[in-house]
């Protein structure tokens, strides 16, 4: 019996993570607002867990731009602009 492969989620984004992470953080400053203040730290987590993903692919993004490689994949980052340059 063949198995399926498990399908991976789809990554997000960088600008999808700290839109997030905006939404979340404003959510956290209504629900204190409104006194709901263990409700609010909830999502202020959830809001640091996305910048802490982003975070990670600008990490990722800076070792494969500066000569690193995926898989088989080399790299070549010079012929693109970003901001990530140190």
């Amino acid at each position: 019996m063949r198995r399926r492969p498990k399908m991976q989620p789809p990554v997000a984004t960088l600008d999808e993570l700290l839109g997030e992470a905006s939404w979340l953080l404003s959510r956290a400053e209504a629900l204190a607002d409104d006194g709901r203040q263990e409700e609010a730290c909830l999502e202020l987590v959830r809001a640091a867990h996305c910048e802490e993903q982003g975070s990670s692919l600008i990490a990722a993004r800076r070792q494969v731009c500066h000569g690193g490689s995926i898989g088989n994949t080399k790299w070549n980052c010079a012929a693109h602009t970003h901001s990530l340059d140190s």
